[in-house]
């Protein structure tokens, strides 16, 4: 049986290689697709997810149960690889939609903050984000030949 995976208000928190592992990551990413797919949800959020990262390697090479949700849901998500100009970046975010977010504070820390129907909060963010995407190209892609 899997060991719970906890959530508190500051986000989900644990050892790496302990409790912060590829398979939790993978629980993660499964319950995150089934969350935004079940038609019965009433707050899905945006119907596209958009992903840039520095480097696509990690992902090619650790995470094929992403790389499946992008293959079988290339036409509602879109992953990129940062341009030159922000690449200094190095506070992960994720933004869940207009009024909410997590936000760590530097790669290297693990402290962040996270936004419950914050708006005000998030909309920086989201700035931010649409400035580090106008930078990007593209990643990775659901097909072989990136169609």
């Amino acid at each position: 049986m899997p060991v719970p995976l906890v959530f508190g208000t500051d986000g989900w928190r644990g050892r790496i290689a302990r409790d912060l592992t590829f398979e939790s990551v993978a629980r993660v990413v499964d319950a995150m697709a089934a969350w935004t797919l079940d038609p019965s949800n009433p707050d899905p959020g945006d119907p596209r997810s958009l992903v840039i990262v520095h480097d696509t390697r990690f992902i090619e090479a650790n995470a094929p149960r992403f790389i499946g949700l992008l293959r079988q849901y290339g036409h509602a998500m879109t992953v990129y690889r940062t341009g030159a100009a922000a690449r200094a970046a190095m506070d992960p975010l994720l933004i869940v939609d207009a009024r909410h977010h997590l936000h760590r504070f530097h790669i290297d820390q693990p402290r962040a903050s996270v936004a419950i129907e914050e708006p005000q909060a998030t909309k920086p963010l989201v700035t931010r984000f649409e400035e580090i995407w106008a930078t990007g190209e593209p990643g990775l892609a659901g097909t072989v030949l990136g169609l």
